[in-house]
């Protein structure tokens, strides 16, 4: 699921030379989640930072781990660096008085990596791998339990 078509149509067009014919994309309005749609793996890049709502952030977690069949694996990024003061000052900080990168929609909205795990084990799912911890890369492999 992505929100530039231009990126999906990409995404199928690799896998067709690939050979893949498993791979589908989806725009964040189409029924991606829907009970007849399964995966075995659900791979997201540079999505979760860009969340703020909380509530909203845990909602897609919850519908990843809807579509993925039991032992299915999800490979998920956040960022995960402390919130430091510099940090906590442009958040308070009007849009227009920041940089354009750190404006609203833009900025990276970073989290505690117990935070994620929590949302995580919420969904039914078991992390059992990661890597870059506290960094914006930070990467948690989890299976549907």
């Amino acid at each position: 699921m992505d929100a530039s078509p231009a990126a999906l149509a990409r995404l199928e067009d690799r896998a067709a030379q690939a050979g893949i014919t498993s791979v589908k994309g989806y725009l964040p309005d189409q029924p991606w989640d829907l009970p007849s749609i399964s995966a075995d793996f659900v791979y997201s890049s540079g999505v979760f930072q860009y969340i703020e709502d909380r509530v909203e952030f845990a909602n897609y977690i919850q519908r990843i781990a809807t579509v993925l069949r039991r032992n299915g694996i999800a490979q998920l990024q956040f960022d995960t660096r402390p919130r430091t003061l510099a940090y906590r000052a442009r958040f308070h900080t009007r849009d227009g008085l920041l940089p354009r990168r750190h404006r609203r929609g833009v900025r990276s909205i970073r989290r505690t990596p117990s935070w994620v795990w929590d949302r995580l084990r919420g969904a039914d799912l078991e992390v059992f791998g990661e890597c870059g911890h506290y960094t914006e890369e930070h990467w948690s492999v989890a299976r549907r339990r």
